[in-house]
């Protein structure tokens, strides 16, 4: 609704996002009972979301941060979120 907003947009048009935002869940949940990914199928879309989560991380989230915090901090910051991801996969396996 922030976002909707904030664009000059009015609070029906706000409304009806947060609305839609709050179905997409269920349509997701009910996707399932349609179709299922095979075994060699679901690796590779979960590799491809994996894709975009750290694209949007790296496009969007990383640069926003040098904006508002000093460089250095920043940059400590990240290596260190992927030194415990590292570590966290390593103990796993």
């Amino acid at each position: 609704m922030n976002i909707v907003l904030k664009n000059r947009g009015d609070r029906a048009q706000a409304v009806r996002w947060l609305i839609v935002d709050a179905l997409a869940p269920v349509v997701g949940i009910a996707s399932t009972y349609f179709f299922t990914l095979p075994g060699e199928g679901f690796g590779i879309t979960l590799a491809l979301f994996a894709g975009f989560f750290l694209y949007i991380g790296a496009s969007d989230l990383i640069p926003e941060s040098y904006h508002a915090h000093p460089k250095f901090l920043t940059t400590v910051m990240t290596l260190a979120g992927a030194a415990i991801l590292y570590l966290a996969i390593a103990l796993i396996g």
